[in-house]
């Protein structure tokens, strides 16, 4: 996972996170994102306010297995996708649906509708 590609809005974590992984976790969430984490014996929210200031807060006292990383040497036989393009916004994407469905013909008529005046 490269976090200069992708941020996301929403991250779980299922194994108690080691102290010197918690960051690299953190620089995955966008602003206003949240990463529930176990961390330090304690199941931690965390939403990233800006690029630097994150909110920190204990939910509940839990006891997880250690997160298990891979190896050195397995990492390498793990392949890398870089995925450089923005997804289709879900605007964009009922756009396109409502456009298909209208369909050609119906859509030239569209443009001789009267604009509402405001």
């Amino acid at each position: 996972l490269n976090p200069a590609f992708r941020l996301y809005d929403r991250i779980y974590c299922g194994a108690a996170c080691p102290e010197e992984h918690i960051d690299f976790l953190k620089s995955l969430l966008c602003v206003r994102g949240v990463l529930v984490v176990p961390f330090e014996n304690q199941l931690q929210r965390i939403e990233r306010k800006t690029k630097e200031e994150y909110d920190v807060s204990n939910i509940l006292s839990v006891s997880f297995a250690d997160l298990i990383l891979p190896k050195k040497e397995d990492r390498k036989l793990v392949a890398t996708i870089e995925i450089t393009s923005e997804p289709i916004s879900l605007q964009d994407s009922c756009r396109l649906v409502v456009l298909s469905s209208i369909g050609k013909s119906r859509l030239s008529r569209l443009a001789e509708l009267p604009l509402p005046q405001l």
